[in-house]
């Protein structure tokens, strides 16, 4: 299995674990109310409320859509674009002391 601090799917995966590790920490890092039962796109809206970039948010909204949804397979450009994006949301939420 894919951990978070490797972010690699290189292991055999498919990738849609790796991309499942990448949106679990996001919504950790957000922490909105009843995550569980909240939509990835009211989760984004939350985290863009909350004054976080909106660009990095909706990519890493889009490539969790896509590999939950089955509309494309989670590739390696996919990947490393959401990694990026996960990676400027936690420096923002750094930034926010």
């Amino acid at each position: 299995m894919t951990t978070v601090s490797g972010l690699d799917a290189e292991d055999g995966d498919d990738g849609t674990a790796t991309l499942r590790d990448l949106w679990r920490e996001f919504v950790g890092l957000v922490a909105p109310p009843r995550a569980t039962t909240r939509t990835p796109g009211e989760i984004a809206r939350y985290a863009v409320d909350r004054g976080l970039p909106a660009a990095p948010i909706h990519a890493l909204t889009e490539a969790y859509r896509d590999a939950e949804y089955g509309r494309f397979a989670p590739d390696a450009d996919r990947l490393s674009r959401a990694r990026e994006a996960l990676r400027a949301v936690r420096e923002a939420v750094r930034g926010e002391g």
